[in-house]
C-alpha cells in the first residue's frame, strides 16, 4: 500500500520489478480536475426561453431614454 500512497501522493510512475526485471507499472489516474479544460462545464449549463424569437424591445427602448 505504501507504494500506492507514494504515487497518489507525487503523482509519479514506479515500475515494479521481480529479480531485478521489470515486470508491471503503477501509474497514476488522472484526475478530475486534472488534464483538459475542453468539456470541464459539460452539462452545467441550461437555456431557458427562446432564443430565436425573443422580444427585446422594452429593454431598447429603456436603453433609449
Amino acid at each position: 500500500m505504501a507504494i500506492l500512497d507514494r504515487v497518489d501522493k507525487t503523482r509519479e510512475s514506479v515500475v515494479v520489478t521481480k529479480f531485478g526485471i521489470p515486470i508491471a507499472e503503477v501509474v497514476p489516474v488522472k484526475k478530475q480536475n486534472e488534464g483538459s479544460w475542453l468539456g470541464c462545464m459539460q452539462g452545467k449549463g441550461s437555456i431557458e426561453g427562446d432564443l430565436v424569437e425573443s422580444d427585446f424591445s422594452e429593454d431598447w427602448e429603456s436603453i433609449r431614454k
